[in-house]
């Protein structure tokens, strides 16, 4: 999960980006909020999930746009991982499960920044309530994000991508961020948060839920492209 290791297993795919700029993105990232939302809220998945595994990495078969294009709130240039990585594995980072609240009025990302303060003035009223947090996995792909035990490694909870919106990082506290996701059943908005062990981890938690927005969304374009394509050839 260190950075220079993922850079190692993308080494062909970040061959063209300047090392130092990589690393400049990062450190200037590390004292600024991330924020990210999801185009691809509410639209069915069901015909990206036929993407096939090519078995190599070296081009990536998807163009993405860059952070900053994807998105106005953010300066960074470069992604943290070759596209693959997220549609055919996934990218995992220990966290602090600080637990979920419900949202009564989504108010975009300042509902999930309100929720972060909330949650993160609860667990710092009592030492004993902070040694009861839960050490999750966060499993990021373009399908979605799980939650995985740290311990017994079972999947305590799965969501889907297009029922993700508004990931954000608390501007009052950067290891702090979270995410808001939509019940269906219920058609309720919650938020979940979480707390990273630093706050450049919790950053490229962030930039890495953002990466999964945007292959989830050109993902979606190919699939509107090609099915475009069938209909006027039939």
């Amino acid at each position: 999960m260190q950075g220079d290791a993922r850079r190692r297993r993308n080494e062909n795919y970040f061959d063209d980006i300047p090392r130092s700029k990589l690393e400049r993105q990062m450190a200037q990232q590390s004292s600024v909020c991330e924020i990210w939302t999801n185009q691809n809220a509410g639209f069915p998945f069901s015909a990206i999930h036929q993407v096939h595994n090519t078995g190599d990495w070296g081009e990536p078969s998807i163009t993405l746009r860059p952070p900053n294009e994807a998105t106005a709130s953010t300066p960074v240039q470069y992604w943290q991982h070759h596209p693959e990585k997220l549609i055919f594995q996934s990218c995992d980072y220990k966290a602090f499960y600080l637990g979920s609240m419900l949202i009564k009025e989504l108010r975009g990302t300042e509902s999930t920044q309100d929720a972060c303060a909330k949650m993160r003035a609860n667990c710092q009223k009592s030492t004993e309530q902070m040694k009861k947090v839960p050490t999750i996995i966060l499993s990021v792909s373009y399908k979605g994000v799980k939650f995985i035990d740290a311990t017994n490694k079972n999947i305590i909870a799965e969501h889907e991508i297009r029922n993700i919106s508004c990931a954000a990082q608390d501007p009052e506290d950067l290891s702090t961020f979270a995410y808001i996701t939509k019940d269906l059943k219920s058609n309720h908005h919650y938020c979940h948060v979480f707390t990273a062990f630093d706050v450049n981890l919790a950053y490229e938690i962030i930039l890495t839920l953002g990466q999964a927005f945007e292959v989830a969304y050109q993902l979606a374009l190919q699939a509107r492209k090609g099915h475009i394509q069938t209909t006027r050839l039939t």
